[in-house]
């Protein structure tokens, strides 16, 4: 369970399908910084999802996988 999908209580199909679409698009977000981390070498092991989340609370973790992710750096 990721971003407390089953605390979603919603009737509208297509929000709950953007809201689908959305998630996991950040989940993949997430996957390819944390390769890219470990292949950079600047985390000596492959971090959790759950860890990555909470890194990107700050601005410039979340930009740096966001442009990660999109093959900018």
């Amino acid at each position: 369970m990721r971003y407390n999908q089953d605390r979603i209580q919603a009737n509208n199909p297509n929000y709950i399908a953007n809201r689908s679409a959305l998630n996991k698009l950040a989940l993949a977000y997430l996957e390819k910084y944390r390769y890219w981390l470990w292949n950079k070498g600047r985390e000596k092991e492959k971090l959790s999802l759950n860890i990555l989340q909470k890194r990107c609370y700050d601005p410039k973790a979340a930009l740096e996988c966001i442009a990660c992710s999109l093959g900018l750096v």
